[in-house]
């Protein structure tokens, strides 16, 4: 069965993206967590076979809990995040994650089902 974490601080987007997954993976197990310190916990207690993290979290941002996670977590990590008209989130992974085709791919939210749908196919079901 395939395992995968969403975090996101907010409510609407978490069962969206969940249930998006869910479509997608039969079977799948999702676990959620709506801060970092929430996701940190949860990877050191399970195996996930995908991770996908908002950028906008209350107590750290996507690049540097990406940057944690990779210590030890070497699947695929999903970063979404709203657009903004001054490309914070482009620049930011742009700057600090160019070298991971993962991450590098973005999602815009509000999360189209059918780009979620291609990057699990790409990421997860291989």
């Amino acid at each position: 069965m395939r395992s995968v974490i969403v975090v996101d601080p907010i409510k609407s987007s978490l069962v969206m993206t969940s249930e998006i997954v869910k479509e997608c993976v039969s079977g799948v197990s999702i676990k959620i967590a709506t801060n970092g310190h929430d996701c940190l916990n949860l990877v050191d207690s399970n195996n996930f076979d995908m991770m996908i993290i908002d950028f906008d979290l209350p107590d750290t941002d996507g690049v540097s809990l990406y940057n944690l996670l990779r210590n030890t977590y070497k699947g695929p990590i999903i970063i979404m995040a709203y657009p903004s008209d001054d490309n914070v989130v482009q620049d930011a992974i742009d700057k600090e994650l160019f070298l991971y085709a993962d991450s590098a791919q973005w999602l815009h939210k509000p999360i189209s089902k059918k780009l979620l749908s291609q990057i699990i196919q790409k990421y997860l079901m291989q």
